[in-house]
């Protein structure tokens, strides 16, 4: 994090206003040569009038202890400053502040929005953040398809962890169709851009490959790069046929086919058992239907429950809980289809009081 932390503070950074753009021009040339105390003196009086470049900053500063005592709790304010302008960089690192507890209290929900902020606005590190907390379900419920999302949006960007990352999705099968060619793919452009434990994952994949298809994977990764990573979803040396759909958006098609179809199911299992007990006025009942495919086979039994229980406390609050008896006030099970399975919840919620 440091080193990406020195590199973005040396690097050439847009001019905040023609008036400041002396002093600001001078607190970006003693950086460069490591002056931090000199940035420092050039920097905070534009902070201070308001300037989010520079308040972003001084907030790189404390943060690394870069001319200054470490410091979270000023990172954090003059980074939150930066923030409320709408600086990526600092947005970013602000929620690397509350995702690690550092100045602040620890708090993932606000970390995920944060990287958000700033994903949105097209900055690789806090897109690659962003594609780990959907991985891991920290802060945000898991989404295996949402995390190759933003990994790909910061590998297109030439960020190593993000390609190595993407290259795991694909071996494992999470979030799109298994493929080891283009897990190879990926993990070959991570290791040639310095991420060394892509590596480990690119020997996997050979593992599962012949040589021609390594051969494939190679020649993939060859035009991935050379087209500063615009071109990389060929599948085969022979283009794809323009307008044909490609295997992810197959994949992205037949899962919403699935869902719809689940959807519609459960809501038709409800009107047939309307006679259950706690559906007093039928009329203003609302049906909730929770689907996610996004769980791993590993996972505990209760891991899907608990996961469903959260997206329905998300809507009607947190006092609302799934039943442990389908037969007492709602449902959950699993449904398999198109060889994958998905995890549903529903529950039927009273609308007036």
């Amino acid at each position: 994090m440091k080193k990406l932390f020195h590199a973005a503070l040396v690097a050439l950074m847009l001019v905040p206003t023609i008036g400041a753009a002396q002093d600001y021009e001078a607190g970006l040339q003693a950086a460069r040569a490591g002056d931090f105390e000199t940035a420092l003196k050039e920097w905070k009086p534009l902070a201070e009038q308001g300037d989010a470049q520079s308040q972003s900053n001084l907030g790189r500063m404390y943060s690394s202890g870069q001319g200054v005592p470490q410091d979270y709790t000023e990172a954090v304010k003059w980074f939150r400053r930066a923030s409320e302008q709408g600086d990526a960089f600092a947005q970013s690192y602000l929620g690397y502040l509350y995702f690690n507890g550092l100045g602040i209290a620890q708090d993932y929900a606000e970390a995920v929005r944060l990287y958000k902020l700033a994903a949105d606005q097209g900055l690789a590190e806090a897109q690659l953040n962003l594609g780990n907390k959907y991985l891991g379900g920290e802060g945000v419920r898991q989404d295996y398809v949402e995390a190759r999302r933003w990994y790909k949006l910061a590998a297109e960007q030439g960020m190593a962890q993000a390609q190595y990352h993407l290259g795991y999705l694909y071996f494992e099968g999470f979030g799109v169709p298994q493929d080891y060619i283009t897990a190879y793919m990926w993990s070959d452009i991570a290791f040639t851009n310095g991420e060394e434990t892509a590596g480990t994952e690119r020997d996997h994949a050979a593992a599962k490959l012949t040589p021609a298809d390594i051969a494939e994977a190679q020649r993939r990764a060859g035009a991935c790069i050379a087209s500063h990573y615009q071109d990389c979803d060929q599948s085969t040396a022979s283009v794809q046929q323009a307008g044909a759909p490609s295997a992810q958006q197959e994949y992205d098609a037949q899962r919403l086919k699935d869902i719809l179809a689940i959807s519609d199911m459960v809501k038709a299992y409800y009107e047939i058992n309307n006679h259950y007990p706690w559906v007093k006025e039928p009329q203003a009942e609302t049906i909730y239907i929770f689907i996610s495919d996004n769980i791993p086979p590993s996972f505990p039994p209760s891991a899907p429950y608990k996961l469903l229980e959260a997206e329905l406390q998300k809507t009607l609050g947190t006092d609302a809980v799934l039943p442990k008896d389908p037969e007492d006030d709602g449902l959950l099970y699993q449904y398999a289809t198109n060889g994958k399975n998905y995890y549903v919840a529903a529950y039927l919620y009273n609308t007036q009081p």
